[in-house]
């Protein structure tokens, strides 16, 4: 079950500048950080729901609507010493999408 004081982690098949822009229609979501995925080709995103909002099931649709796959979903109950260490650790820096060179046409 979702725990509101939890994050939701996700690994996407796509452009950083789809991830953040079906990202951005789901309701529910309180922010979102994208990163470069490990994997090429891949975002991962660590993103926060609004509070008492399961946002799960909207984000798995908007990705199904534009059939870009999301190979994982997990849930993370973070502590604030973990979610400064989770933002810290990574040398993999945040993306903007108006500068990833895969990332598509800008509007």
């Amino acid at each position: 079950s979702y725990n509101r004081n939890a994050a939701i982690s996700l690994e996407i098949k796509g452009a950083v500048s789809d991830v953040v822009r079906i990202l951005k229609t789901v309701g529910d979501i309180h922010s979102f950080t994208p990163l470069k995925g490990k994997a090429p080709g891949t975002v991962e995103v660590l993103l926060y729901a609004e509070s008492g909002k399961d946002p799960r099931e909207k984000i798995f649709l908007a990705f199904a609507e534009e059939r870009i796959p999301i190979l994982k979903m997990d849930i993370r109950t973070l502590s604030l010493e973990d979610i400064f260490l989770e933002l810290t650790k990574d040398e993999r820096p945040p993306i903007d999408p108006e500068s990833d060179p895969k990332g598509g046409a800008s509007v």
